[in-house]
């Protein structure tokens, strides 16, 4: 059996606990045995991990009590290190490599380390501190993980910026769904629309975490123009996610006059289902590793409207157009052109599918790199 420890998961659902499940969720549990190294107290689907059989092991924050962290990642590492063939380490900025280096202690045989965005989600001061040590830590990262990985390139220039400048020497880890899950069908439409009494009113829709790299103040500056308009002002929009910004985009819409035609929706573990409710999906990100919505979003033949920030990757169909995030009135133009000129709708899976986004497939070629990783013979 193949050990591995995977760590970077935090308390709440986002992009990057979902690629984690998703790929999870597709392993063969009876070769693969997943633990999980949390910095909170709790984890996300912590649940749905230990009823199939993994563990979950917590260590206090680092910002919150750096003293305790270090004792307790250093305890952890020394007791169970020697367990696991693979540790794999998600993160959005590697501001920390503690984790890291202690598998590198411990000879953990194969050390991955796996970049998720393409900068720095805090703007606070600790924030900018953490982006400090990001900048300051990258080859610590080189020299401790055995393999190195990203979601798309511009996540892997982002970490891994020596290696980008030499050739390419990561590996590119696709953001994979459910195909399944995400294919456009008019009775789920119906039912949702009617779930959140849409009518016939256009409506917008945004998923991600309610903060700053979603850029979702943004994004109601250009709805409140568009609803200005004649064709936009029976318009609604949709947010589905939480976040720090709840509160303060909840405000914003007051201040805007639009906040009937705002629905924060909040988590919600169906998102295919709200995708089919929408029109037209729209993330204004300042920056993204990939943007995993905007795969799913495509695949339920959903015209997208994304900020330049967004890797050119994400657009794996002909639904996908591109932004400056810096005039609203642009993005307000765009929804009144698609909602002059609607069009049937058609899931688009089997495209995400050929692109390599489909997640059985996908797990089936990670599988086999793990085993290959660990030289584990396998036999049918």
């Amino acid at each position: 059996m193949i050990r591995v420890l995977v760590a970077g998961m935090t308390g709440t659902v986002g992009g990057l606990e979902n690629f984690i499940m998703n790929y999870y969720r597709q392993f063969d549990k009876e070769l693969f045995q997943f633990d999980f190294l949390c910095r909170f107290p709790r984890c996300a689907y912590q649940e749905e991990i230990e009823g199939n059989g993994g563990r979950f092991f917590s260590v206090t924050r680092r910002s919150k009590n750096p003293f305790r962290y270090y004792r307790e990642i250093h305890t952890f590492f020394r007791k169970h290190g020697h367990e696991y063939d693979v540790f794999w380490d998600n993160e959005c900025m590697f501001n920390d490599v503690t984790p890291l280096q202690l598998a590198r202690r411990e000879e953990i045989p194969v050390r991955i380390a796996h970049s998720h965005n393409a900068g720095n989600m805090d703007t606070s001061p600790k924030g900018r501190l953490q982006g400090l040590l990001h900048r300051l830590q990258k080859r610590q990262v080189v020299r401790c993980a055995t393999d190195l990985w990203a979601c798309s390139d511009t996540a892997g220039a982002w970490a891994f910026p020596e290696r980008a400048r030499t050739g390419k020497k990561y590996r590119v880890v696709l953001n994979a769904i459910d195909t399944e899950r995400f294919v456009f069908s008019d009775a789920s439409r119906s039912a949702c629309r009617k779930q959140l009494a849409l009518g016939d009113h256009f409506t917008i829709g945004c998923v991600g975490r309610l903060q700053y790299q979603k850029n979702q103040a943004f994004l109601l500056k250009a709805f409140a123009l568009f609803t200005k308009s004649s064709i936009g002002k029976d318009a609604r929009l949709l947010l589905l996610g939480t976040g720090p910004d709840a509160e303060a985009l909840q405000e914003q819409a007051v201040s805007l006059g639009i906040e009937r035609s705002v629905m924060l929706i909040g988590y919600r573990p169906d998102t295919e289902h709200y995708l089919q409710a929408i029109d037209v999906f729209a993330l204004p990100s300042r920056f993204e590793g990939l943007g995993i919505a905007v795969i799913e979003a495509q695949c339920s033949g959903l015209p997208c409207l994304v900020s330049q920030a967004v890797p050119t990757e994400a657009a794996v169909t002909d639904l996908v157009r591109f932004l400056p995030a810096e005039n609203p009135a642009v993005w307000a133009d765009a929804f009144s052109q698609l909602a002059e000129n609607r069009t049937a709708r058609h899931s688009k899976s089997k495209e995400i599918d050929n692109a390599g986004y489909e997640i059985r497939t996908a797990a089936q070629g990670l599988a086999e790199l793990l085993k290959e990783r660990t030289g584990t013979p396998v036999y049918e």
